[in-house]
């Protein structure tokens, strides 16, 4: 036979329910808040890892330049000091 809830038990799920329905709502919207921050910070970390290889790419660049630079500084050096 089933149990029958009394008016008080009937009323505390009622409140029951309003109150998940509530919180749902409210956790729903951080959650869906949360989730567009990430996508954004993902697409920042992107952004941000191409400019700094094109910065890194562009520093070897100058250094392999400036050790070219200075080698041939070196062997001018020791041509004109045989002579």
């Amino acid at each position: 036979m089933p149990l029958k809830l009394t008016d008080q038990q009937i009323q505390q799920k009622l409140t029951e329910g309003r109150n998940y329905k509530r919180l749902y709502t409210e956790l729903k919207v951080k959650y869906d808040d949360a989730q567009a921050e990430i996508k954004q910070l993902h697409t920042e970390l992107s952004e941000q890892r191409v400019a700094f290889e094109a910065i890194i790419e562009n520093q070897n660049a100058r250094i392999t330049e400036l050790e070219t630079i200075a080698i041939w500084k070196q062997a001018k050096r020791r041509y004109t000091n045989q002579d």
